[in-house]
């Protein structure tokens, strides 16, 4: 899968997540300018969303999303490490990380016994941030989650 349609199919799961509140809406249209000496500010990314719609000769006419659609512009990094951009991509679910365990000490040792708890607990949107970070190439890494 080439590095657009991974930023592109990204971006679709989180906003079916609600990235940008943008879920649901009609409108909403992606476009990825990797390479391209025209992207401005080094933004390559722009998601367009509610452009206007018309009526001509009794028909609705959508304007084309370039011209009069809001456009939300991301660099690749500002985008993949966004949290809330993380946050929609991966969800919220806690891992449990480096299981720890002690003895439950009761006062007459009679019912003793071992629990287990654990160091450190992530939501999955942390984790993955925090291991995309030190990914060469994090877009390989977010391809894995695409299913």
């Amino acid at each position: 899968m080439s590095n657009e349609e991974i930023l592109e199919k990204c971006i679709k799961k989180a906003i079916d997540n609600n990235f940008l509140n943008l879920k649901g809406k009609r409108k909403v249209e992606i476009n990825v300018f990797l390479d391209d000496e025209d992207a401005p500010d080094e933004k390559e990314i722009c998601i367009i969303h509610d452009w206007e719609t018309f009526v001509e000769n009794g028909e609705e006419i959508d304007c084309k999303p370039w011209c009069c659609g809001k456009k939300i512009w991301f660099s690749v990094n500002d985008l993949i490490f966004n949290k809330e951009f993380a946050k929609c991509f991966w969800g919220y679910e806690l891992i449990k990380k480096t299981p720890l365990y002690f003895l439950c000490e009761c006062p007459d040792w009679k019912n003793a016994e071992y629990r287990e708890y654990y160091e450190t607990q992530d939501e999955n949107w942390q984790y993955h941030l925090k291991v995309m970070v030190l990914e060469k190439e994090p877009l390989k890494y977010l391809e894995k989650f695409l299913l």
